[in-house]
Protein backbone atom coordinates (compact mmCIF):
# COMPACT_ATOMS: atom_id res chain seq x y z
CA UNK A 1 0.00 0.00 0.00
CA UNK A 2 1.13 3.35 -0.55
CA UNK A 3 -0.62 6.26 1.02
CA UNK A 4 1.18 8.55 -1.04
CA UNK A 5 -0.24 7.64 -4.03
CA UNK A 6 -3.97 6.85 -3.55
CA UNK A 7 -3.97 10.31 -1.45
CA UNK A 8 -2.31 11.76 -4.82
CA UNK A 9 -4.75 10.11 -7.04
CA UNK A 10 -7.62 10.80 -4.65
CA UNK A 11 -6.62 14.76 -5.02
CA UNK A 12 -6.83 14.68 -8.81
CA UNK A 13 -9.90 13.32 -9.11
CA UNK A 14 -11.29 15.60 -6.56
CA UNK A 15 -9.82 18.60 -8.43
CA UNK A 16 -12.72 20.13 -10.98
CA UNK A 17 -10.47 21.40 -13.04
CA UNK A 18 -8.94 18.22 -14.16
CA UNK A 19 -11.16 16.56 -17.15
CA UNK A 20 -12.29 13.00 -16.82
CA UNK A 21 -10.16 12.05 -19.82
CA UNK A 22 -7.07 13.04 -17.62
CA UNK A 23 -8.20 11.16 -14.58
CA UNK A 24 -7.74 7.77 -16.50
CA UNK A 25 -3.99 9.05 -17.39
CA UNK A 26 -3.52 9.75 -13.35
CA UNK A 27 -4.72 6.27 -13.10
CA UNK A 28 -2.02 4.71 -15.36
CA UNK A 29 0.79 6.79 -14.21
CA UNK A 30 -0.25 5.94 -10.47
CA UNK A 31 -0.29 1.71 -11.64
CA UNK A 32 3.51 2.75 -12.80
CA UNK A 33 4.60 4.16 -9.79
CA UNK A 34 7.25 2.77 -7.90
CA UNK A 35 9.16 3.03 -4.74
CA UNK A 36 9.24 6.59 -3.48
CA UNK A 37 7.31 9.23 -5.80
CA UNK A 38 8.24 8.62 -9.07
CA UNK A 39 6.31 6.75 -12.18
CA UNK A 40 9.01 5.78 -14.40
CA UNK A 41 7.60 5.05 -17.47
CA UNK A 42 6.97 6.56 -21.11
CA UNK A 43 3.85 7.85 -22.50
CA UNK A 44 3.86 5.43 -25.54
CA UNK A 45 3.41 2.88 -22.34
CA UNK A 46 0.84 4.62 -20.64
CA UNK A 47 -1.53 4.65 -23.70
CA UNK A 48 -0.72 1.06 -23.81
CA UNK A 49 -1.92 0.29 -20.69
CA UNK A 50 -4.66 2.31 -21.43
CA UNK A 51 -5.89 0.15 -24.58
CA UNK A 52 -4.52 2.78 -26.97
CA UNK A 53 -3.05 2.95 -29.94
CA UNK A 54 0.67 3.69 -28.29
CA UNK A 55 1.13 6.95 -30.48
CA UNK A 56 -2.12 8.28 -29.20
CA UNK A 57 -1.24 12.46 -28.70
CA UNK A 58 -4.01 12.23 -26.44
CA UNK A 59 -1.71 11.30 -23.71
CA UNK A 60 0.87 13.82 -24.36
CA UNK A 61 -1.89 16.68 -24.01
CA UNK A 62 -3.40 15.03 -20.85
CA UNK A 63 0.09 14.70 -19.00
CA UNK A 64 0.44 18.58 -19.78
CA UNK A 65 -3.21 19.14 -18.45
CA UNK A 66 -1.18 17.33 -14.96
CA UNK A 67 2.00 19.29 -15.08
CA UNK A 68 0.20 22.34 -15.29
CA UNK A 69 -2.13 21.27 -12.40
CA UNK A 70 0.76 20.93 -10.47
CA UNK A 71 0.30 16.99 -9.74
CA UNK A 72 3.35 15.68 -11.98
CA UNK A 73 6.62 16.99 -13.02
CA UNK A 74 9.03 15.24 -15.47
CA UNK A 75 12.02 13.14 -14.09
CA UNK A 76 14.73 12.86 -16.00
CA UNK A 77 17.01 10.21 -14.06
CA UNK A 78 19.47 11.13 -11.52
CA UNK A 79 22.80 10.63 -14.49
CA UNK A 80 23.39 7.18 -13.56
CA UNK A 81 20.45 5.40 -15.03
CA UNK A 82 18.47 6.03 -18.08
CA UNK A 83 15.45 6.24 -16.21
CA UNK A 84 12.52 8.63 -16.83
CA UNK A 85 9.48 9.45 -16.21
CA UNK A 86 7.29 12.09 -13.59
CA UNK A 87 7.42 13.04 -10.24
CA UNK A 88 4.19 12.81 -8.02
CA UNK A 89 3.51 15.82 -6.64
CA UNK A 90 0.57 17.80 -4.85
CA UNK A 91 -0.20 21.66 -5.37
CA UNK A 92 0.47 22.92 -2.09
CA UNK A 93 1.59 20.05 -0.43
CA UNK A 94 5.40 19.94 -1.15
Amino acid sequence: MNTYRDDWLKAVIADKAVSGGTWLVASAIACAMGPGRLATTDWQTLNASLRRDRSNPAMLASIKELEDAGYVERYLGDGRASTQGWRLTRPGKE
